[in-house]
C-alpha cells in the first residue's frame, strides 16, 4: 500500500478542490481549429457497445463501442465523438469530466465542454476493469488485475493501491465517499475505507465472479450482480444479505439503482433488461433487445432508463414500464458516401446497411430512405436536375431511384466488381461508374443502355469525375495514375503520374482547368489539365488521402485522411488554411453544397456531418443588418435575431465559433435562430458579419 493520508488529509483536500478548479476553468466551449462549425451531426456505433454513463446533471449519456460518443439526452443528437476506443466510462459529478479505460492499463480523462484530452493515469501493471468518482468528484477509483487504486483528479497523482488477491471486476463508492466497494472474480466483495484503502470487511455470497455492484443512494444497501445469473442485495448497516433476485438466465453484466433508491435495473447476458422493487425483490418488467445486455444506467430524472449491447445501439426505455422510447443511434454501420442535392436543400448517404438515406441539409431531419436491393451502398450522387439518384453498390448494380418518389427506376449491370463512384454528366444525360473490376463504363440515361467501358488502369479504378463542361471524364486508380478520357468516343488522351500510391479521390475546378486529386501516399496534388503538368502537392496529412472536393467558388479545396484530419488549402498558392483535428479517422467521403456555404463529410465510424465553410464570403444581408442576442436559462437557449437584411437570404448564424445553424431572411429582412441545449455560460452569435453576446 502507498499514499497513506493522515491528520493533513483535510488541508490536502482544500488543495485538490482549489486544483481541480484550476483544471476545470476552461471549461466553457472553446473556439479553436478543432472542429468547423457543424450545422448538425447524425452517427451511431459500428460494434458492440459495452458501456454508457448519464452525466449527474442529466444533459448528456455517454456510450463506448468502437469509439467514445457523447449524446445529447433532450432530442438525442451526437454531440461529440472522442477519437480513443474504451472501455468502461463515467462522468464526474459536476458532469464536466469523463474519464474512460483505454488500452487496459490506461484511463483518460476527458473534458465535457470541448473533447479536450485532460490529463490519462496509468495503471501500470494493471488491467483496468472498471472505475468510478467519489461523490465530490476528487478522487477516481479503479480497479483491475488483482488490485483497486485510488487517484487525485486534479493532478493525477496516485493516492494509494493494494492488492485485492483476486481480479477486481467491478468498483463503486458509498454515497458518502467513506467507502469504496469492489467486486471480485471469486465472487466476493471488499469494503475499504477511502482515505487509505484499509481492508474493512469481505462479503460473500457466491463463487462466481461479481461483474457489476451499485450503492443504493441512501447508501443503505450495495447490489452485486453475479455472473451466476443473480442479484444480490445487502444492508450496509449489518453487512446481512437481504435478498437474491433471480430471473436471468444468464450472467447479470450491469446493475443500476434508481434516483430514489426504490427500483433497480439490471442488464444480462440473457438479452434482457429487467426492474426489480428493491423492497421485496418483485420483478416488475422485462424487456427483450436483440442480443447480449452490456450495460444500464437509469437517468438522473428517474425517468428513463438507457441500455447497450451487441446490437451496436443505445436503447432507452421507460422506467416505470419498461416500454421503448427512440433509440440514441441514428446510424449503425460505416458511411460510405454523400452527395448534395443541386439545390442545396438535401443530402444523400450511402452505407453498408443497404440504405440510401435522405436528409434536411440544413437541420439533418429525415426526409426519406431508400433500400438497395443490391447490397452496400459504395456510391451516391445526384443528377444535375435533382430529380434522380443513382448508387452504386458492392455487388456491381447500378440502382436509379426517383427522389420525390422514392420509385427504382433502373437498374444497370455491367460491373464485375463494386462500384465505387458513380458521376452524372453535366447535361444529364450520361453516367460514369468507376468499379473495383478495373474498368470505367459509360451509360446512357435515357434507356440505361452501355455506350462503352474504359479499361487501361492496371487495377481497381476508384474514382471517376466529369469536367464542368462535360467534355472530358477523369478516373482514378489502384495504380497510382489518373487517366483523362474523352467521353464522347472513349479515347484516352492523357495519363497523370505522380502519386506512388492508390488515388483515392479526384475533382476538377469549377473552371475545368485543374484537377485536385488524394492518395494513399498521404498527398494531394493540384493538376493542369490542359497539359497534365503537375502544379503543386500538399502535405499536411500522415496517412492516406481517402477523400478530396473543391470548392465552387474555386479558391479552397478540402482534404480529409486516415489520420483525422480534415485539412481546407488555398488553391492559389497551395496554403493551408485551415486543420481540424478532431475529426477522426475514416473519412471516406467529402462533398460542399453547390452554393459552397456548407460542406458535408461521412466517416467509416457510422457519423454524418454538415459543416459550415468559413472559407467563403458572408452572404449580402445589405448595408446595415442588425442582430440581437438574447440568453435564456443561464445560457442554455440562444436565440438570434437579424433585422433589416436583405430579404429571401439564406442566412449562417454561428456560435461560440463551434455551431452554426442557418435561417432564410423573410419578406422584410428578419431572420430568427434558436441553439437549444447549450452549456450554460456566456455566449457570442456571429450573422451577416455582426457579432452580439448575451
Amino acid at each position: 500500500m502507498m499514499g497513506e493520508r493522515g491528520g493533513a488529509g483535510r488541508r490536502a483536500d482544500l488543495i485538490a478542490v482549489a486544483a481541480l478548479a484550476s483544471l476545470l476553468a476552461s471549461s466553457a466551449p472553446a473556439r479553436s481549429d478543432g472542429r468547423p462549425p457543424l450545422v448538425w451531426m447524425a452517427g451511431g456505433h459500428t460494434g458492440d457497445v459495452v458501456s454508457i454513463a448519464y452525466s449527474r446533471d442529466g444533459r448528456l449519456l455517454a456510450s463506448n463501442g468502437e469509439l467514445i460518443k457523447l449524446w445529447r439526452v433532450a432530442d438525442g443528437t451526437l454531440v461529440r465523438t472522442l477519437p480513443r476506443a474504451a472501455g468502461r466510462v463515467a462522468f464526474s459529478p459536476d458532469s464536466r469530466l469523463l474519464a474512460a479505460t483505454h488500452d487496459g492499463d490506461s484511463i483518460d480523462l476527458w473534458r465535457v465542454s470541448d473533447g479536450a484530452l485532460v490529463r490519462t493515469l496509468v495503471a501500470v501493471e494493471s488491467d483496468v476493469r472498471s472505475i468510478a468518482f467519489s461523490a465530490d468528484g476528487l478522487t477516481l477509483a479503479s480497479v483491475g488485475y488483482p488490485e483497486i487504486r485510488l487517484w487525485r483528479v486534479s493532478d493525477g497523482e496516485l493516492l494509494w493501491r493494494d492488492d485485492t488477491g483476486e481480479i477486481a471486476l467491478s468498483v463503486a463508492f458509498s454515497p458518502d465517499g467513506e467507502t469504496v466497494a469492489a467486486g471480485l472474480r471469486n465472487g466476493s466483495l471488499q469494503l475499504r475505507r477511502q482515505a487509505n484503502g484499509r481492508k474493512i470487511a469481505v462479503l460473500r455470497g457466491t463463487h462466481d465472479a461479481m461483474l457489476s455492484i451499485a450503492y443504493s443512494p441512501d447508501g443503505a444497501f450495495l447490489a452485486a450482480g453475479s455472473a451466476d445469473s443473480t442479484i444480490r442485495l445487502w444492508r450496509i448497516s449489518d453487512r446481512v444479505l437481504v435478498r437474491t433476485m433471480r430471473g436471468h438466465s444468464g450472467p447479470v453484466r450491469s446493475i443500476a439503482f434508481s434516483p430514489d433508491g426504490d427500483t433497480l435495473t439490471s442488464g444480462s447476458d440473457d438479452a434482457t433488461v429487467r426492474r426489480w422493487r428493491v423492497a421485496d425483490g418483485e420483478l416488475l418488467w422485462t424487456q427483450d433487445p436483440p442480443s447480449p445486455v452490456r450495460a444500464v444506467a437509469c437517468s438522473p430524472d428517474g425517468r428513463t432508463v438507457a441500455s447497450c449491447g451487441g446490437d451496436h445501439v443505445v436503447r432507452l426505455w421507460q422506467a416505470l414500464n419498461g416500454q421503448p422510447r427512440r433509440p440514441l443511434n441514428k446510424l449503425t454501420t460505416y458511411m460510405w458516401s454523400v452527395a448534395f442535392s443541386p439545390d442545396s436543400r438535401l443530402v444523400a448517404t450511402g452505407g453498408a446497411d443497404r440504405l440510401i438515406r435522405l436528409w434536411s441539409a440544413l437541420d439533418g431531419s429525415p426526409e426519406g430512405r431508400l433500400k438497395s436491393s443490391a447490397s452496400e451502398v459504395y456510391a451516391v450522387s445526384f443528377s444535375p436536375d435533382g430529380q434522380t439518384l443513382a448508387a452504386g453498390s458492392i455487388q456491381g448494380p447500378i440502382e436509379l431511384w426517383g427522389v420525390s418518389g422514392g420509385e427504382l427506376r433502373r437498374t444497370l449491370a455491367g460491373h464485375d466488381g463494386p462500384v465505387r463512384c458513380v458521376a452524372f454528366s453535366p447535361d444529364g444525360l450520361t453516367l460514369a461508374s468507376a468499379s473495383f473490376d478495373g474498368t470505367a463504363k459509360l451509360w446512357r440515361l435515357a434507356d440505361g443502355e452501355l455506350l462503352r467501358t474504359l479499361e487501361g488502369h492496371q487495377g481497381w479504378v476508384r474514382f471517376a469525375a466529369f469536367t464542368p463542361d462535360g467534355q472530358l471524364l477523369a478516373t482514378a486508380g489502384a495504380d497510382g495514375t489518373i487517366k483523362l478520357w474523352r467521353p464522347s468516343d472513349g479515347e484516352l488522351l492523357r495519363t497523370l503520374e505522380g502519386h506512388v500510391d492508390d488515388v483515392y479521390s479526384i475533382g476538377f475546378s469549377p473552371d475545368g482547368q485543374m484537377l485536385l486529386s488524394g492518395s494513399f501516399d498521404s498527398s494531394v496534388k493540384l493538376w493542369r489539365v490542359a497539359d497534365g503538368s503537375l502544379l503543386r502537392t500538399m502535405k499536411g496529412h500522415a496517412y492516406a488521402v481517402r477523400s478530396v472536393a473543391y470548392a465552387p467558388n474555386g479558391r479552397t479545396v478540402i482534404s480529409g485522411g486516415d489520420d483525422g484530419i480534415l485539412n481546407v488549402w488555398r488553391v492559389a498558392d497551395g496554403e493551408l488554411l485551415a486543420s481540424y483535428d478532431q475529426m477522426l479517422g475514416g473519412f471516406m467521403s467529402m462533398r460542399y453544397s453547390t452554393d459552397g456555404q456548407l460542406f458535408a463529410y461521412v466517416r467509416l465510424d457510422a457519423t454524418v456531418v454538415v459543416a459550415l465553410n468559413l472559407f467563403v464570403p458572408e452572404p449580402d444581408c445589405g448595408p446595415a443588418p442588425q442582430l440581437s442576442v438574447l440568453c435564456k436559462d443561464g445560457g442554455e437557449t440562444v436565440v438570434g435575431k437579424l433585422r433589416r437584411a436583405a430579404p429571401d437570404t439564406l442566412v449562417p448564424f454561428m456560435l461560440d465559433d463551434r455551431r452554426a445553424m442557418l435561417s432564410r431572411s423573410n419578406e422584410r429582412g428578419h431572420a430568427r435562430v434558436r441553439f437549444r441545449h447549450e452549456f450554460p455560460g456566456l455566449h457570442t452569435v456571429r450573422a451577416c458579419a455582426v457579432e452580439g453576446g448575451c
